[in-house]
């Protein structure tokens, strides 16, 4: 098991490929860690709470078996910078990643709307295919993004481009009715968006 651990100068934990199969909600004994990774264990549960009291700035828990939320309490954690939790069962709370540059969720069950200010912010790095992420995602590079992938989400309607990209419009079409079928990998101002080709329509423009 996880051991107890209280504090003040602890500022990183590895515990990866240990066999861990719980960790405990008591991260307030720890406040100025910084790194948390526990990638490649048996961990069952949600995501501590208790990590919105420390300094963190990367949490790895990829794979794993965390399920539930990503707590609302960490859009309150201003240094955290890279989040990555691959291959879990995550369902909600991407939102209230606000100060993350990095944030990678391969392989879980998100199944809410990413709001379009999280690609508005310092997020530089979205990786979030194989989830079950819905409504409408306005993807705009000139905010700073460098990758994205969004592919294999079924219930993600519809893509809204408004960028020039060489001599290409790229123009929105909600998936039932796009004809159009463009290269999954598209470069727009040094950003590749990788996402379903059937999502894209596009038009030269004069």
């Amino acid at each position: 098991n996880f051991p107890t651990i209280s504090s003040s100068n602890l500022h990183n934990i590895y515990m990866a490929n240990n066999n861990l199969i719980s960790i405990p909600d008591t991260f307030d004994a720890t406040p100025n860690l910084q790194q948390l990774v526990l990638t490649n264990n048996n961990i069952t549960g949600t995501i501590p709470r208790s990590l919105s009291n420390t300094n963190l700035n990367l949490l790895d828990i990829s794979n794993n078996n965390f399920f539930g939320e990503i707590p609302k309490e960490f859009s309150t954690i201003k240094t955290l910078k890279e989040f990555y939790a691959n291959n879990n069962k995550l369902t909600a709370g991407i939102n209230n990643l606000i100060m993350a540059q990095v944030i990678e969720i391969v392989n879980n069950r998100f199944n809410e709307t990413i709001k379009n200010r999280m690609l508005h912010g310092p997020l530089r790095i979205l990786l979030a295919s194989s989830n079950n992420f819905n409504g409408h995602l306005i993807l705009q590079c000139s905010f700073g993004m460098n990758v994205i992938d969004v592919t294999n989400n079924n219930d993600l309607r519809a893509y809204k481009i408004q960028e020039d990209w060489c001599d290409i419009k790229i123009i929105e079409y909600p998936k039932y009715e796009s004809d159009g079928c463009m290269c999954s990998n598209v470069m727009l101002n040094n950003c590749l968006i990788l996402a379903d080709g059937s999502f894209f329509d596009y038009e030269y423009c004069d």
